[in-house]
């Protein structure tokens, strides 16, 4: 059984979605953030892949893997979905995912973040590297 990591981050009243970090509080959230092999494991996962739609082929095999722009636009879809669907978040470096992660956190959902985003993917750790 893979090995979860969970993270504890102070929560704030609106989270930046820019590179700039946050400003924190004392109100602990928590998201996972898996290594490429564990996240590979959770194919019942709903996969965002935030702005490289070309990569959504590359998580296959996953219950649905959706190309997104915005974490408004995640939120919309989500909106639709069974309630307690599991959501794993990839973009490119792992950066953007962990800020959309702390977000939905917020707002009482226990997302998954891909821990070094695509490229740590690419490196061979989950499915896109094999082949």
């Amino acid at each position: 059984m893979p090995t979860k990591a969970m993270h504890a981050h102070p929560s704030t009243a609106e989270v930046d979605l820019r590179p700039a970090r946050q400003t924190m509080t004392d109100s602990p959230c928590c998201f996972l953030e898996l290594s490429p092999n564990e996240f590979n494991a959770m194919k019942q996962a709903l996969v965002a892949v935030f702005k490289h739609a070309q990569a959504v082929a590359e998580f296959h095999g996953f219950y649905k893997v959706v190309a997104v722009d915005t974490c408004q636009e995640l939120e919309m879809l989500l909106a639709k979905e069974p309630t307690g669907t599991p959501v794993a978040l990839v973009c490119a470096d792992g950066e953007y995912s962990a800020r959309v992660a702390l977000r939905l956190a917020q707002q009482g959902r226990r997302p998954i973040h891909l821990s070094g985003g695509l490229l740590e993917w690419r490196r061979g750790g989950g499915s896109g590297g094999h082949g």
